[in-house]
Parts: structure tokens; C-alpha cells; sequence
């Protein structure tokens, strides 16, 4: 529960918000919903922020259970721990939450990173190879394409006696292939016969290595960039005597470690003792840690909290729970309202109302403290998009500079026509009828493909009159296509 920002403005439990206050409210509402009771409360601050420990010395207690066992107080509505000794004192309801210990360190230094990051996982040599083996994966399968006979193909399949062929694989089009498959994504064009299969599926086993393996280095490139060494677990902790730490110098977390029987634990505590780097506040622990090289024990709702909410990205958690302990309210011994509060958790929980408040407070906090170490492939990104703006102005002006001599326009002209037209998806097959300036619909601009019919005499007709397709003399090899669709090349068989 913290103070609200706003509390000079504000009276009564206003001024207060958290966890805890929205918890209540809900008990508050429930009581009336389901017992027809209506809770009537006041939040009070804990007497010096103590939570409860027994002193053997005096025999009394401190913090909220001594309010509790002086009447001053109905309820406990606060991170107690339900632990045997406070039970023999007060009564507690069901838990509402459960945790465990958990270290509070400062972050360690870890390397900035670099523009190009993502390249470092694997080395120069290594990205240079695998340039040169998209280079000749692509030249083979090109040639394998062109050389298969199984590799030409009827691109109108319900035409049995359509005399091309057509074969997709281009030297631009292997290239797509190659670098589609190392990139995973795939490719519209696939091998058919059984030479350039071959080779696809051995270039596909030698992208699924290479991927794999840096997908790996990568992963293990980002773990190791700490420039200081640290613990990653309580047993490093108390094995080492460089860093010292401490946890609050009553409450919960000390007595687990004082009488614990574990040796790991009971180190930690002799340790704790001689150097009496005890606090006397979760705060005063927090601030210890951003200062300079402390480790915090304390219990993980609180941790938690404090690093997702660290504005200076300087804190962490260290490691595992170090046990397993719940939350509860605590209430006067014999008090009837436990059991209604208890029932009343059990409710929320099985709702699943309290996991949504403990999301909206741990969970939901935006995480700003991750760093992009490939912030590299954003440039590659807009790079790839600026060569990409350019190679198209370059492809517009060498095709307006075609259809300018064919329809004895101008290029600028032409530009400027090509850019007004590719909106609607149109261009027309010429500009000799004023198709474009008097509005009529135009023709779709379309591959020399569409032209083909059944017979030589009217595909060598359609492509001698074809806007967009100069004049081929059809051989008994193959001919190809030198302007329109690239697609495919075609081959006349007899």
C-alpha cells in the first residue's frame, strides 16, 4: 500500500493506493454481495513500518500484531507472513497470496550494444561463404533447370496440345529461390525434376544448419555480454565473502534464515551476523542496493514490484525462490469475520480476481529497461527500403524511355502517365488512340502468356501485334520473352 501522489487533495482511504486497498475494496463489496454485510474501515499505517516479531527479551510484540492484540486494530490488510509464532498470537485467513524469499541485486554492466550486433554471432568468414554459396546454389539450379527436360512444363495443363513449354527458373528466379529458403520464407516457384530437387534439398539441409546454429550462438551472444561477474544463485552467494548482503533486521525473512537447518541458508546467516548488514525498512534495502554493491533478501512480492517499477532499470532479481510462504489477513484471535474473509478469498480466488489484481500490479508495469541489441536490422530495414524506392524509379524510367519511342511521347510524359495510371491498375496498349486523355477504359497491361491460343499461326500473330512484346522469330529451340512478364521462358516443341 503506498501513499497516492494526490494525497494533500485527498481525505480518508483516498489517499491511499495499492494492492492492498484494491484488495480490500473487493472483500468490501463481496461482504455485501454475498453476507449481506457491510464492511466499514480505515486504513492506518503500520507504528514503524513493522510487520510483527516476537522479542524474547520483553515477551511482547511489535508492528501490526501488537495493534491487533491491543484492539487498535480489526485487520491486517498487508504483506504479513502466516508463520507458526504469529499464529499463536492472532488469527489469519486464508492465504490470498503466496511467495517466497528472493535476492534483490543491482544490475550488472553489460556491454552497450552495437549497431551491427546481430552480424557478430557468426564470423565475417562464415557470412562471406554462405554469400558465396547463394551465389552458386542459385547458378546450379538455373543450370539444372534449363538443361531437365522434366524442368519444362505445359503452363496450360487442360491443353494437351499446346506446343510451348515454359520453364520458370530464370537466372533471377533461382536467386529468389535461394534466398527465399535461407530465409525461410519459402518461394512461389518450386523444382520439379529430379536433378533440381536434388539441389534444393540439399541447399535446404545447409540453410536449416546455418539457421540453427545462429539462431543458437545468437541466443548464447546475448547472455555473456556482462562486462562484470556476478552470482546467479543463493549458494554462489554464500560461497563468496566479495558482496555483501543483508535482509530487514526483524520480520519474517530474518527469522527464516536464523532458524533454518539448511547449510546454505545457515551461512548465509552467520554471515548476515558478523557483518551486521542488517536494514530497518524495505527502502532503506532498496537504496542500499542502488548505491553500490549490497544484495537484499526479501520476500518476492515486494522485489518484484520494486524492479518492474524501477524507473532506472538498475535493479534485478537474482536467482529462484529461496522457499515457499502465503500472505494472509490477520484478525483478532476468535474474531467470527475470519471466516467470512476467508470465505470470501476463496471466492476471489476461484474467480480468479486476485490473480487479475496481482497482474494489473506486478505484471501489467510496461518493462522499458530491455535493450535492442539488433537495432542493426531496423537500418538493413529502411536500407533495404530506400534501395528498393530507387531500383523502382531505375525500372519506371528505362520502361518510359521503351514506351516513349514506340508511342512518340515524351519521357517525362510518359513518367508522369505510368505514375497517373498505375493507381487504377491499367495502362493502355497504346497511346496513339488518346484512350488515356479522352477517358475511355483502357486495356489492361498483361503478359505476352495471356496472348497464347492453340496454333502457330495466331500465337505469331498475337505477338507480332502484341504493344508490349517485341517480335520473335519462334525457333525450333526455345525463345524468350524480351519484354512483359519474366516470369517464364517458353519452349516450342513439335
Amino acid at each position: 500500500m503506498n501513499i497516492s501522489n494526490d494525497d494533500m487533495e485527498l481525505e480518508g482511504n483516498a489517499r491511499y493506493e495499492g494492492y492492498a486497498v484494491e484488495l480490500m475494496e473487493l472483500i468490501a463489496k463481496e461482504a455485501e454481495k454475498v453476507f449481506n454485510l457491510r464492511l466499514n474501515y480505515r486504513f492506518v499505517p503500520s507504528p514503524n513500518n513493522q510487520y510483527g516479531t516476537y522479542n524474547n527479551n520483553t515477551k511482547e510484540w511489535d508492528g501490526m500484531v501488537r495493534e491487533i492484540l491491543d484492539k487498535r486494530a480489526e485487520l491486517s490488510v498487508a504483506p504479513l507472513t502466516i508463520n507458526y509464532d504469529r499464529e499463536q498470537a492472532i488469527d489469519f485467513t486464508k492465504p490470498f497470496m503466496t511467495f517466497g524469499i528472493s535476492i534483490l541485486y543491482i544490475k550488472p554492466q553489460v556491454e552497450p550494444p552495437q549497431l551491427l550486433s546481430f552480424i557478430a554471432p557468426i564470423k565475417l568468414e562464415v557470412w562471406g561463404t554462405i554469400i558465396i554459396a547463394v551465389v552458386i546454389v542459385s547458378v546450379s539450379m538455373y543450370i539444372c533447370s534449363r538443361l531437365s527436360p522434366d524442368q519444362w512444363q505445359n503452363p496450360y495443363p487442360c491443353q494437351d496440345d499446346y506446343e510451348y513449354r515454359e520453364n520458370p527458373f530464370n537466372i533471377s528466379n533461382a536467386f529468389w529461390f535461394s534466398v527465399g529458403s535461407i530465409m525461410q520464407q519459402g518461394c512461389d516457384i518450386m523444382p520439379s525434376a529430379g536433378s533440381t530437387r536434388l539441389v534444393a534439398v540439399a541447399w535446404w539441409l545447409f540453410t536449416l544448419v546455418i539457421i540453427a546454429s545462429y539462431t543458437a550462438n545468437l541466443a548464447a551472444f546475448l547472455t555473456i555480454t556482462t562486462l562484470a561477474e556476478t552470482f546467479t544463485s543463493a549458494e554462489e552467494l554464500a560461497a563468496q565473502t566479495t558482496i555483501p548482503y543483508g535482509c530487514m533486521v526483524s520480520g519474517n525473512t530474518l527469522e527464516f534464515f536464523k532458524n533454518s537447518e539448511i547449510k546454505t541458508f545457515k551461512t548465509m546467516w552467520e554471515n548476515m551476523e558478523r557483518t551486521n548488514k542488517f536494514v530497518n525498512s524495505t527502502e532503506e534495502g532498496f537504496q542500499k542496493v542502488r548505491d553500490g554493491s549490497y544484495a537484499f533478501l526479501t520476500e518476492s512480492p515486494s522485489l518484484q514490484y520494486k524492479v518492474n517499477t524501477d524507473l532506472n532499470c538498475t535493479l534485478t532479481q537474482v536467482g529462484a525462490e529461496l522457499n515457499s510462504l502465503s500472505y494472509g489477513i490477520g484478525v483478532q484471535e476468535g474474531d467470527p469475520l475470519r471466516e467470512i474473509l476467508s470465505s470470501i478469498i476463496l471466492i476471489l480466488n476461484d474467480r480468479q480476481v486476485l490473480l487479475e489484481l496481482y497482474n494489473k500490479w506486478w505484471k501489467a508495469v510496461d518493462n522499458k529497461c530491455m535493450q535492442a541489441p539488433t537495432k542493426g536490422v531496423f537500418v538493413f530495414l529502411l536500407g533495404g527500403l530506400g534501395v528498393a524506392g530507387v531500383y523502382l524509379f531505375i525500372e519506371v524510367f528505362i520502361y518510359s524511355i521503351s514506351r516513349s519511342r514506340q508511342d512518340n511521347v515524351s519521357i517525362c510524359r510518359m513518367v508522369s502517365l505510368w505514375f497517373k495510371s498505375s493507381g487504377k491498375g491499367v495502362f493502355p496498349q497504346s497511346l496513339n488512340d488518346g484512350s488515356l486523355d479522352q477517358g475511355s477504359t483502357p486495356i489492361t497491361y498483361r503478359s505476352t502468356r495471356s496472348t497464347m491460343a492453340n496454333g502457330n499461326d495466331t500465337i505469331a500473330n498475337d505477338l507480332r501485334h502484341h504493344p508490349i512484346a517485341e517480335e520473335v522469330e519462334p525457333l525450333n529451340g526455345y525463345s524468350e520473352r524480351v519484354h512483359g512478364s519474366t516470369t517464364a521462358d517458353t519452349f516450342l516443341s513439335h
